[in-house]
């Protein structure tokens, strides 16, 4: 008796759910993450070393608000992915480029280090 190979689909509606199943778990994986969910990018503080207190705190403050609207902008693609998905099964805001986790790692790393310059150097 011949067996059939444990690929092929022995029943059509079992191998339909499968690929259906496969389908949604790829495209819910290429998904943009949500900002909080982003870790930060090992960043070394000596980039600051040489700063004073006053270009700390300002260099800080530029940080920051980089690192906001990065936030905005990911957490903006990850909706569109999320509806886009249910939608057309497709995630478009990454597609379309929407998907900014690598710079917003990095920008949560530099804030990360330029905290960590500013509490070792006790700047009030």
């Amino acid at each position: 008796m011949r067996r059939s190979p444990s690929f092929v689909c022995v029943k059509k509606g079992k191998c339909m759910k499968k690929f259906i199943a496969l389908l949604m778990i790829t495209t819910v994986a290429a998904c943009a993450k949500s900002p909080g969910s982003i870790e930060p990018a090992g960043i070394a503080p000596y980039a600051y070393s040489n700063m004073t207190c006053p270009q700390l705190r300002r260099e800080h403050s530029i940080l920051l608000k980089e690192q906001a609207k990065l936030e905005r902008k990911q957490s903006s693609t990850a909706t569109i992915d999320t509806v886009s998905v249910v939608l057309v099964l497709l995630p478009l805001g990454s597609i379309f480029g929407g998907d900014k986790a690598g710079e917003l790692s990095i920008a949560k790393g530099k804030v990360v280090a330029i905290e960590n310059v500013i509490r070792a150097r006790k700047c009030e």
